[in-house]
């Protein structure tokens, strides 16, 4: 397969990409941050897909690692700033005709939630895996990129390391990050077209669609927001 991974560092090239995404009306997203606890994350960069092997990444919060000495960071040149960026994709995200297909994309939507960003309109493989095969495997990316379409991605542990020494996404090279993060969307999209018509056949469209999918905004909310408790009756 051709292999076509860009990085988005004009505005030129970002309109074109929006251009791309509003004629097919769908993209894959991928949202690259600084943590995976959603509370203290930030945006490190957005990676798109609109076809097989067609990808973009969109860095937005590299910092360069020699410079980061002490507090002192450093933005890495060449990158759109985030509220730019933003304000491009907004309209896309909040598009209830452009479809965005994510894997696991409640992540993606608690995250946007935080820059003002209400998702709307989309898909997600990790649940169309769980609804297809519940118990029968992992559903993480790694497995089913390795389950159906026989290819290991990059794995996020070579760019950030492990243990004390460990980076954050922050810190990698955007051209690094561009291979890691649009082969993460462009797997996403190539996954989408195989599960979707796999739930009309093996029945479980509607569990999906009106069980899975209905869920993520609820729990996001409810994640982000936490719970009430009544500390007297705990008590």
């Amino acid at each position: 397969n051709l292999i076509n991974y860009e990085t988005i560092d004009t505005k030129d090239k970002l309109e074109d990409w929006l251009e791309r995404i509003c004629e097919k009306y769908l993209c894959a997203i991928d949202l690259e941050t600084s943590s995976l606890d959603e509370v203290d994350a930030n945006l490190v960069g957005i990676s798109l897909a609109v076809e097989t092997g067609i990808a973009c990444y969109i860095p937005v919060g590299h910092i360069s690692s020699e410079q980061n000495t002490g507090n002192e960071t450093q933005d890495v040149k060449d990158q759109l700033s985030l509220g730019y960026v933003i304000n491009k994709l907004k309209p896309i995200f909040e598009s209830p005709s452009i479809l965005k297909i994510g894997q696991n994309i409640k992540f993606d939507y608690k995250i946007l939630l935080k820059y003002s960003v209400t998702l709307c309109s989309y898909e997600d493989t990790m649940l169309m895996s769980y609804s297809l095969n519940a118990g029968l495997h992992r559903h993480n990316l790694d497995t089913l990129s390795e389950m159906f379409l026989s290819h290991n991605p990059i794995k996020i542990e070579s760019l950030i390391g492990t243990g004390k020494n460990k980076k954050t996404f922050s810190e990698i090279p955007i051209n690094l990050a561009t291979k890691y993060a649009a082969e993460d969307a462009d797997i996403t999209f190539r996954l989408w077209k195989i599960f979707r018509p796999m739930l009309s056949e093996k029945k479980v469209s509607a569990i999906y669609n009106y069980i899975e999918i209905n869920l993520i905004s609820v729990l996001a909310q409810i994640e982000m927001n936490g719970i009430r408790i009544d500390a007297n009756i705990l008590s």
